[in-house]
């Protein structure tokens, strides 16, 4: 009997909408890698020293490694596909978000 759920391997059956959204996500982690480095290049200021920029930009090739392989696997060589590792890859990259966008937000020296 095969296995179901997420034990199996291959791409489960999704809508074509899935593919976009993993492509906007790509498109918004290259615009904040951009954005991240620009603000890790200027200095003299305690909010761009504080480490943020270098963690966004961690998160952002994180996330570009994790659904660009996403969407590389599932067009490609999608019997390498393991859903488990997707889980896990998709779950780090929203806690990597949100920790990073929280640490963001605490770290701006104006909301004190």
């Amino acid at each position: 009997m095969p296995t179901r759920g997420l034990f199996a391997r291959g791409v489960p059956p999704l809508p074509k909408l899935f593919i976009y959204i993993e492509g906007l996500i790509i498109l918004l982690s290259i615009i904040i890698l951009a954005l991240a480095g620009y603000a890790q290049s200027l200095s003299g200021n305690y909010y761009y020293e504080s480490g943020v920029p270098a963690f966004l930009l961690f998160v952002s090739i994180w996330s570009l490694l994790v659904y660009g392989g996403m969407i590389v696997i599932e067009i490609y060589t999608p019997q390498f596909y393991h859903r488990i590792g997707v889980l896990v890859g998709q779950l780090l990259s929203v806690i990597f978000w949100i920790s990073g966008w929280a640490w963001s937000a605490v770290s701006n020296p104006e909301c004190h």
